[in-house]
Protein backbone atom coordinates (compact mmCIF):
# COMPACT_ATOMS: atom_id res chain seq x y z
CA UNK A 1 0.00 0.00 0.00
CA UNK A 2 1.34 3.03 -1.03
CA UNK A 3 0.11 6.14 0.96
CA UNK A 4 0.56 8.76 -1.13
CA UNK A 5 -1.34 6.90 -4.14
CA UNK A 6 -4.86 9.33 -4.55
CA UNK A 7 -7.27 6.84 -3.73
CA UNK A 8 -9.18 8.59 -6.38
CA UNK A 9 -7.64 8.65 -9.50
CA UNK A 10 -4.42 6.40 -8.53
CA UNK A 11 -2.09 9.74 -9.17
CA UNK A 12 0.90 9.78 -7.05
CA UNK A 13 0.55 12.95 -4.11
CA UNK A 14 2.79 15.42 -2.77
CA UNK A 15 3.17 16.16 1.50
CA UNK A 16 2.08 19.58 1.84
CA UNK A 17 2.92 19.69 5.62
CA UNK A 18 4.06 17.34 8.72
CA UNK A 19 2.35 17.37 11.78
CA UNK A 20 4.44 15.67 14.31
CA UNK A 21 2.89 17.45 17.90
CA UNK A 22 0.88 15.52 19.58
CA UNK A 23 -1.74 17.31 20.69
CA UNK A 24 -2.68 18.74 17.51
CA UNK A 25 -3.07 15.14 16.08
CA UNK A 26 -5.21 14.84 18.65
CA UNK A 27 -7.62 17.77 18.48
CA UNK A 28 -7.69 17.15 14.95
CA UNK A 29 -8.88 13.77 15.24
CA UNK A 30 -11.42 14.60 18.10
CA UNK A 31 -12.51 17.58 15.58
CA UNK A 32 -13.03 15.12 12.93
CA UNK A 33 -14.78 12.17 15.24
CA UNK A 34 -12.21 9.99 13.82
CA UNK A 35 -11.38 8.66 17.97
CA UNK A 36 -13.21 6.71 20.70
CA UNK A 37 -14.00 7.53 23.70
CA UNK A 38 -10.70 7.52 25.58
CA UNK A 39 -8.48 7.76 23.33
CA UNK A 40 -5.84 10.22 23.63
CA UNK A 41 -2.25 10.79 24.75
CA UNK A 42 -0.86 8.81 26.78
CA UNK A 43 2.51 7.57 28.94
CA UNK A 44 4.82 5.35 27.38
CA UNK A 45 4.83 1.81 28.84
CA UNK A 46 6.88 1.28 31.79
CA UNK A 47 9.92 -0.76 31.76
CA UNK A 48 10.55 -2.50 34.80
CA UNK A 49 13.47 -4.73 33.29
CA UNK A 50 15.70 -1.71 32.30
CA UNK A 51 18.02 -1.58 29.61
CA UNK A 52 18.55 -5.15 27.23
CA UNK A 53 21.75 -6.50 26.70
CA UNK A 54 22.50 -6.58 22.97
CA UNK A 55 24.31 -9.35 21.62
CA UNK A 56 24.93 -11.20 18.10
CA UNK A 57 25.14 -14.44 17.34
CA UNK A 58 25.60 -15.55 13.54
CA UNK A 59 24.00 -18.30 11.76
CA UNK A 60 25.43 -20.37 9.21
CA UNK A 61 28.68 -18.31 9.14
CA UNK A 62 30.78 -21.46 7.95
CA UNK A 63 28.90 -21.80 4.86
CA UNK A 64 30.72 -20.86 1.38
CA UNK A 65 29.01 -17.63 -0.58
CA UNK A 66 27.36 -18.10 -3.75
CA UNK A 67 28.92 -17.20 -6.86
CA UNK A 68 27.11 -14.40 -7.95
CA UNK A 69 28.19 -15.20 -11.70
Amino acid sequence: MDALLCPRCGATMKEIAVIDQEEVIYRILSHLHLLAPGDGPRAPPRSDAGPRELTYEPINDDLPWADPT
